[in-house]
This record gives structure tokens, C-alpha cells and sequence, in this order.
């Protein structure tokens, strides 16, 4: 089937048609839909791809995109991926990804609202921040206007979980929080009250004990878990990015630091408005951030669709380092970035738009591997060992980078530690009954490496070890993916192999054992090779990494 689909589905999407998405156990296909990060083939095609896929049967929606832009974001059922909708697919789009599916609640969408538009002036530097934990009523985020301090700095705050529990909080006979009217999933929160809805401001006013505010329960109330145990990561990188006292007032040289607060002629983000976007928890768990790019794009959309005339610069953090993809600034993701940056320069009327990622700070969790074949003496094939709790219950795949030009005649083979083997050139086998003993256990359902699929200038393949190994059918033995084959001088490789999904009721098992899966990567390239490995897991929610072997 996977040869039949439209060329501009990525890999994890090929994954779940030809899994029939049995592991997004929260996937109805009544009531779920898919959420699809879209990069067409060029800006004009907008137009012609919303209509063709306005069909009733397809249920689609679009989020907010910057004019004259080639990528969207999409939310639709799975018959938008059927065969009938391949024609849409095959003339209109390049690339699409699939970021975790959605499932829509019965809350209805908030009134449509102009969010450029503010009681108070506001600032022209605009900061925004999409992370995780947003403590808008924090000291270091009042605003001060006159000397006299008159709410929070935090224009707005988009919580993109989609949960049935999580809804608009009551207020007498007002809500607090309201479904974003042009993106359609989770809640926003604005800092000025209208009529029907408390705002920011006001909210924490709710919360005011003598002359003090009460945080914990003004965040507790809101359903804002990730701020219970009053530290996150969001609130560090606001408080670095734009809190009261800036970094060099911290860490200066000097002993001991000045604490001075910041200026706002010489320092503008202290004093700046802040819009806030919350990365779902479901995708948090992750940390490969394979399933954020949707996601991530629609949260830069969301912040800039604050600005006005009024704010002549955006800046924005995006507290997001994927351990997947290509590493070589060809992702749908960083197009999209740069050509956002590129229509809002700071002329034609346009702000300056600067976006910040985060640089990376598991270097040592020895999570990729590299391999360069510097010479034709040096073998043409890798091998490496992939180590792996065995009742591990996560989901884990691997991704085997190369330039399309690099990739002659490559074969990749995955072995179980029973013996049994996948090739790229039939793929994984379809479920099956088990062979009767003393034969070897044949490889769970939609375990194996998948056929390569052209990635703008790459060549990717996928290989999946689906969670039903956890059975204990493999034992503690290993695995081996071998890649074998010919290609051209001064050709590079590159491969990632990760854990990336794990239902909402499911935890992996403290144990000390181990699954040894001897990984082996060869050919692709008579000349220079390049081998990328990263490794991770889930456990208890933590990240943990799976033990490297080697090369």
C-alpha cells in the first residue's frame, strides 16, 4: 500500500495508515482527527488544496497562516488520507508531516476577537515564548504603567492540550478561558475581561489575599498542572528572556551580582508584553519533539497574530530541539521558519520577527552516533548495537538519513534477537499467526524496516520495533540493522533511532536487564559515509536513554 500513497506523506504518516494507527490508542475515527503540518508545493496552491479537501466527508480545518505562505496546518478525518483525496495530495503538496492526532471536545469555539486590539498601548517590543509552564502572575511579570502596577505583562496564553477534562473554568456566570475561534483546539486566555469571559487580570485578582496574590491557587484553578510544583521550564525562560532583572545583572563579574532590575531604554524586554503558547502534555512525553512541528507552527501564527502597527520588533523562543530528521536545515519546519523571518523584516509596514531555538543540552547522553567512511579501504556497511529494557513498552523507531544522489542499490536490514529478519526491499511482514514451538518467533506485527522515502534533497528510512515485544517473545539477545549496498563517492549517512510513543496509560518497567540489538548499517556510499544514531525512551514520563553500543 505504502507505494500506492501520495509521495508528500512523510514516514511516521506511512507508519500509521499501514499500522491502521493502533498505537494512538486515543484515535476514533468518528471523533479523532489527524493533525498535518503542510508544506505546498508553492504559496499559490493554497486556494486550490482548501478546496479540494472542503469535502464534508474529509471534516478539515485549517489554522491561521501568514500571507503568501507555503505551509499550513491541517486537522481532518482519515478519509483526507484515503484514495480519494490522493489527487489533492499529489498537485498541491510537497511535504506533509503528521504531528499526534486530536480529539476534538464539545467545546465550542470563542467569538471571533481581534487580539491585536488592547485596553493599554502596547509595548513595541513583543516577546513570545513557547514552552511549558507560564506563571503569569508572577512578580517579575507585573506590568507598570506610571509607577503603579496594573496586571500582568502576559497579553495571552494559548494551552494547546486538547482534553475532554480541560474546559473553560467557571466564574459565576462568567468562563474563564474560551476556545481559540481560528485554530479550533485547546483553550486561550486574554489579559482584559469582555463581556461573558474573565481575563488574566482579573483572574488574578480572584486570587488576592490582603496585598498579596496567592499563585499556587491562582494556577491550581486554572487547571495549569505543569506549575504545581512551582518551578517549569517556561517560567525559566521567561524570567531569562524577560523578567525584571536581566541575565547581566546575574551573572556579571562580580561577587556578588548586581540584582539590578533592567532599564527599559536599555534593556526594552523587561518591561515588554509577553504572549505565552503551552506545548500539549501528550506531546511533551516525547522528547524527540517528532510529533510537535504542527504544533510549533501554529503557535508562532497564534503570537503573531497579536501584532499591530504599534510593535516594531517580535521575538520569539521556541523551547523546542528535535533529536529526529535531517540535521541539515532542509525540515518543513525550519522552511517554514525562515520564510516567516523573511516576510516580517522590518519593512513594508512589518515588524522584525527574530526566532530563537533552543542550541541542545544532552550532548552527553550519548544519543547519536556518526559515522564517516573516510576512504574506499573503509568498510561499506556500519554496525552498531541498540540496548533496550526488555519489557520496554515503548514504541521505537529509527530513521537512516541520506542525500538521494548517495543512495545506489542501499538495503536495510533489521534482525530480531531470535533471528528474524526484515529487509527494506519487502518491508515489515503484515500481522500473523505465531509459529508453533520449537520454531523462531517471527517479528511483532509492523516491526522492520520500511521502503526509503525522498525527502526534499534526502533519502529516509524507517524502522519500526513496535511495543509488543514487551511480551518477552525476543528475549534478552540482539538486534541487527544492517545497511548494505552500493552509492557514489563523498556520500554521507546518517540515522536516528528513538522511542517515541507511549499511550496515556502505559509505563515502561524499572529493570535492570537488558535487550542487546546489534545494529548494522552498511553501504550507501564508495566514498565518505556518515552514520547519525540517537537513542531515548520513556519511563514514568522521565526521559531515558537507551544505552549505546556501537560502532
Amino acid at each position: 500500500m505504502a507505494e500506492e500513497l501520495p509521495r508528500c506523506f512523510d514516514p511516521y504518516l506511512r507508519y500509521a495508515i499501514r499500522s491502521e494507527f493502533k498505537n494512538f490508542e486515543f484515535f476514533d475515527e468518528q471523533e479523532s482527527k489527524l493533525f498535518l503540518f503542510v508544506e505546498l508545493k508553492h504559496a499559490g496552491l493554497a486556494g486550490d488544496f482548501v478546496r479540494a479537501m472542503s469535502r464534508d466527508i474529509f471534516g478539515a480545518e485549517f489554522g491561521l497562516t501568514s500571507p503568501n505562505s507555503r505551509h499550513l496546518t491541517m486537522r481532518a478525518y482519515k478519509r483526507a488520507i484515503k484514495p480519494e483525496s490522493f489527487r489533492a495530495w499529489n498537485d498541491n503538496v510537497s511535504r506533509v508531516e503528521l504531528s499526534l492526532p486530536l480529539k476534538p471536545t464539545a467545546i465550542e469555539k470563542g467569538a471571533q476577537r481581534v487580539r491585536s486590539a488592547s485596553a493599554a498601548a502596547p509595548t513595541s517590543l513583543l516577546v513570545g515564548v513557547i514552552d511549558d509552564g507560564c506563571p503569569f502572575a508572577a512578580a517579575q511579570f507585573v506590568k507598570w504603567t506610571a509607577g503603579v502596577a496594573t496586571g500582568t505583562r502576559v497579553r495571552g496564553i494559548w494551552d494547546q492540550n486538547e482534553d475532554p477534562a480541560r474546559a473553560p473554568i467557571p466564574v459565576g456566570p462568567d468562563v474563564f478561558g474560551e476556545k481559540p475561534f481560528d485554530f479550533n483546539y485547546g483553550l486561550e486566555f486574554f489579559r482584559e475581561s469582555v463581556p461573558g469571559v474573565v481575563g488574566l487580570n482579573d483572574w488574578i485578582q480572584l486570587h488576592k489575599r490582603v496585598n498579596t496574590i496567592d499563585e499556587d491557587s491562582c494556577y491550581a484553578d486554572a487547571g495549569f498542572k505543569t506549575l504545581k510544583h512551582q518551578r517549569s521550564h517556561g517560567a525559566h525562560v521567561m524570567d531569562v528572556l524577560a523578567g525584571r532583572i536581566p541575565p547581566s545583572a546575574r551573572i556579571a563579574r562580580r561577587d556578588p551580582p548586581s540584582w539590578n532590575p533592567g532599564h527599559p531604554l536599555t534593556d526594552p524586554a523587561c518591561e515588554a508584553d509577553i504572549v505565552f503558547v503551552q506545548f500539549p502534555e501528550s506531546c511533551l512525553r516525547d522528547a524527540t519533539g517528532v510529533w510537535l512541528k504542527g504544533y510549533v507552527a501554529d503557535g508562532i501564527e497564534y503570537i503573531m497574530s497579536f501584532v499591530d502597527s504599534r510593535i516594531t520588533n517580535v521575538v520569539i523562543n521556541v523551547s523546542y530541539g528535535p533529536t529526529t530528521g535531517s540535521h541539515d536545515g532542509t525540515s518543513e519546519l525550519e522552511d517554514k521558519l525562515r520564510e516567516l523571518v523573511t516576510y516580517y523584516d522590518g519593512t513594508s509596514g512589518n515588524p522584525k520577527l527574530d526566532i530563537f531555538l533552543s542550541a541542545g543540552n544532552t550532548y552527553l547522553g550519548e544519543g547519536h552516533v556518526r559515522f564517516v567512511r573516510q576512504t574506499m579501504a573503509d568498510p561499506d556497511h556500519v554496525e552498531w548495537t541498540w540496548r533496550l529494557p526488555p519489557d520496554n513498552t515503548v514504541l521505537c523507531f529509527a530513521e537512516i538519513w541520506m542525500k538521494k544522489n548517495h543512495t545506489d542499490s542501499v538495503i536495510v536490514t533489521l534482525t530480531s534477537p531470535g533471528g528474524r529478519s526484515s529487509s527494506s526491499t519487502t518491508g515489515p511482514a503484515p500481522p500473523g499467526p505465531p509459529p508453533p514451538p520449537p520454531a523462531v518467533p517471527a517479528l511483532p506485527p509492523y516491526t522492520g524496516a520500511y521502503a526509503p522515502v525522498d525527502w526534499g534533497d534526502n533519502r529516509v528510512w524507517l524502522i519500526a520495533v513496535d511495543a509488543h515485544h514487551r511480551r518477552g517473545r525476543h528475549g534478552a539477545r540482539a538486534w541487527e540493522l544492517e545497511d548494505q549496498g552500493g552509492g557514489h563517492r563523498g556520500g554521507e549517512r546518517a540515522s536516528c533511532l528513538c522511542g517515541t510513543y507511549r499511550s496515556e496509560h502505559e509505563h515502561a518497567h524499572r529493570c535492570k536487564a537488558f535487550v542487546f540489538r546489534r545494529c548494522r548499517m552498511g553501504g550507501g556510499s564508495r566514498g565518505r559515509g556518515r552514520l547519525h544514531v540517537c537513542r531515548w525512551g520513556v519511563r514514568q514520563e522521565r526521559i531515558a536513554c537507551f544505552s549505546p553500543g556501537h560502532p
